[in-house]
């Protein structure tokens, strides 16, 4: 018998669903390279005049892709939690996500509603309902901007589309959001900027962004259980309550809809990963100080940037670290520094032609030393990033202590620089010659 046809418990009753089987998450995308970016080249982003040939473009190529082209990005909202709080406006199924089967139809939504990761299931108390599932979606009725929220900290997000449940290890679990790539851009626009930057900005960030994470879902999305995460760590990504303050957004995300920045490599044009950052301090940085090895020609870094200097609070510090709370977040973090004895000297090995430190020496008291990315270094001492702003800093290496002072810029430095580009648009500069300038030799193809 269907699950679908199953009736709802009684009140008080445990609603126990055998599994299948033992399933793996699905993973999402096309059985295309992850390269692959069709129909035509456009040299800049086009202007508000251009928006009934771009629309038409759009229409054409949606109606061709249709049928190849998933367009579903995976955001990872939550991980590592032993339970999640779950709002859902009107009724909703929980499925598995492999086969579309409704394990459970709930007819009422919920306000609150607890979900809990077991060891061997997942479980909804309220309801009375435990799933023997490694993965289960839940897929509201009417999949709208708010139909199903999420509890994050203390206050609830509402996402597009469904939510989808894992069990990860014994106890913990994760929650996905699944969505539309282009819906799931609009909330990500919308947290990154303020309504009040120009719209070539909101243009140039919609077409980043939509790189980055289409980049991602290419790449490694198909090797786990997500594509992105909605953080800072990749991008913010806060649903679609914030959209509501800032309907630009929504404008420049339907504006640019596909369009995405490639490179000219070695085997053709290929997509890349567009990392950008609020203020880059002057001077962008190479990919590499990120990721070793991902310095591509549009990711080399030392590009000019005259005008993140307005952004608030460009200039921070003075800052200062015990070599001791050094040492101690270290080898939290890393296991070569747990091999060490305390750190006695700091010094800069490595840094960029405009001054910014890309990797520091860290010696013991036993006169070993070992070598760490200056971002890495930053995100030890602040995982947050929002006291230990960005690398580009005057360093002095104190007896006990590092001193980090005239500090300029927020973020790690790489690529596009958003308070820059807000300074050239407002020179009326366009979005696609903005995102030239910050990943020089770029050009912005349709993935879609």
């Amino acid at each position: 018998m269907p699950f679908a046809k199953r009736s709802r418990p009684r009140p008080g009753a445990t609603l126990t669903i055998p599994p299948t089987a033992r399933r793996a998450c699905r993973k999402a995308g096309s059985s295309l390279g992850w390269w692959a970016v069709w129909a035509i080249a456009v040299s800049a982003m086009p202007g508000t005049g251009d928006a009934p040939a771009l629309a038409a473009a759009s229409r054409t190529s949606r109606a061709r892709r249709a049928e190849v082209v998933d367009h579903t990005i995976r955001v990872r909202l939550q991980a590592d939690v032993s339970a999640a709080e779950v709002h859902v406006d009107g009724p909703f199924d929980l499925t598995d996500p492999e086969t579309g089967e409704v394990l459970s139809r709930q007819e009422q939504g919920a306000k609150g509603l607890r979900i809990v990761f077991q060891e061997g299931a997942i479980a909804l108390p309220d309801r009375a309902i435990l799933l023997a599932e490694q993965v289960v979606d839940l897929v509201p009725d009417r999949p709208g901007d708010s139909s199903v929220g999420l509890l994050q900290g203390e206050r609830v997000l509402h996402f597009p589309g469904r939510l989808r449940l894992i069990r990860e290890s014994p106890g913990t679990g994760a929650v996905l959001n699944l969505a539309n790539i282009e819906d799931y851009l609009v909330g990500v626009v919308a947290s990154e900027l303020d309504r009040r930057f120009h719209p070539e900005t909101f243009r140039a960030q919609a077409i980043a962004a939509r790189t980055y994470a289409w980049y991602h879902k290419r790449t490694v999305g198909p090797r786990r259980a997500w594509d992105v995460t909605a953080d800072e760590q990749m991008q913010v990504y806060l649903g679609h309550d914030r959209v509501r303050e800032v309907p630009e957004a929504a404008i420049a995300v339907r504006a640019t809809r596909g369009i995405v920045c490639t490179w000219h490599s070695p085997a053709g044009w290929k997509i890349f990963c567009t990392y950008y950052s609020s203020a880059c301090g002057g001077w962008t940085q190479s990919a590499d100080a990120i990721r070793a090895g991902s310095a591509i020609p549009p990711l080399e870094g030392n590009v000019r940037c005259f005008y993140c200097r307005d952004a608030p609070d460009f200039l921070w510090g003075p800052l200062e670290v015990t070599k001791a709370e050094l040492t101690e977040k270290l080898r939290a973090r890393y296991a070569l520094f747990r091999e060490m004895g305390p750190i006695r000297q700091v010094g800069v090995v490595q840094a960029t032609p405009a001054g910014r430190p890309v990797r520091f020496g860290l010696t013991d008291d036993a006169g070993r030393t070992s070598e760490l990315e200056a971002e890495n270094v930053r995100l030890t001492v602040d995982p947050t990033g929002r006291v230990f702003r960005s690398t580009m800093f005057r360093f002095t290496d104190a007896p006990d202590r590092i001193v980090i002072d005239e500090g300029q810029g927020f973020g790690h430095g790489v690529g596009f620089c958003q308070f820059g580009a807000e300074g050239l648009a407002r020179q009326g500069i366009t979005a696609g010659r903005i995102l030239e300038h910050y990943y020089p030799g770029c050009r912005l193809q349709r993935a879609y």
